[in-house]
């Protein structure tokens, strides 16, 4: 029988939302403006937005946290640089991780002229020693209905992640490392996820959970995981 463990579902029509005729972000935990007592990070991942931007547009932000910047594109690609220097482009089927120091100045712009762009921005707090940046690619067709592992090593710290994409009915298992958390974002479908319905842009935190049993319950169905590691 399945153990129920300690969780929380974010729901994605309860976000935050900041929004111009050029971009929209849905905010998953408290950011700026929006806050509300049941929206505070979990762990380390400190933020979690939905982010579409229009043909062109292009945003600057100086780093408050010092840690990891993950950017998963779901619709065309994005650019990204840290102080100026070198342009990374990353598109749909890969997620970039950035090392980030405090004070240093990410961009993240739209590289099509008149296309819009959506993508996942994770935050994670951590310790780091330089500004550094990887792209890891994945492929939905070669491992279907599968969680595809999307483990990241960066200055001497592990980054572990899935992924995967599902038809109705398919069921999989996801193993944490010993005394992790994980954190589920669904972004696209529908799933059962630990006997909790989560939909599109969603969200569940587990902590300390030794396995994750899922279910999509619609085709063509999309989640994200990340590893949170232990208090």
């Amino acid at each position: 029988m399945m153990t129920q463990v300690e969780g929380k579902i974010f729901l994605a029509g309860q976000r935050g939302l900041k929004e111009t005729d050029r971009f929209r972000t849905w905010y998953t935990f408290n950011h700026g403006d929006y806050f509300s007592a049941c929206k505070q990070p979990f762990g380390n991942l400190y933020t979690t937005s939905d982010e579409t931007y229009s043909g062109n547009y292009s945003t600057t932000q100086v780093v408050l946290v010092e840690g990891f910047i993950l950017l998963l594109p779901v619709v065309g690609a994005v650019c990204f640089s840290i102080d100026g220097g070198e342009e990374y482009i990353v598109q749909a089927g890969e997620l970039l991780c950035a090392a980030v120091k405090t004070g240093s100045c990410i961009a993240i712009a739209n590289p099509y002229e008149t296309e819009l762009v959506n993508f996942i921005q994770l935050g994670l707090q951590a310790n780091v020693s330089n500004a550094e940046v990887s792209i890891t690619p994945f492929s939905f067709t070669a491992y279907p209905n599968k969680l595809i592992p999307l483990n990241i090593e960066m200055g001497g710290q592990a980054i572990r992640c899935y992924i995967g994409k599902f038809a109705g009915r398919m069921e999989e298992v996801c193993h944490p490392a010993t005394g992790n958390s994980l954190f589920t974002y669904i972004i696209d479908g529908a799933f059962e996820v630990q006997n909790r319905l989560l939909e599109r842009r969603d969200a569940l935190a587990l902590r300390h959970v030794s396995e994750m049993d899922m279910e999509a319950l619609s085709n063509e169905a999309v989640v994200f995981i990340i590893e949170i590691p232990h208090d």
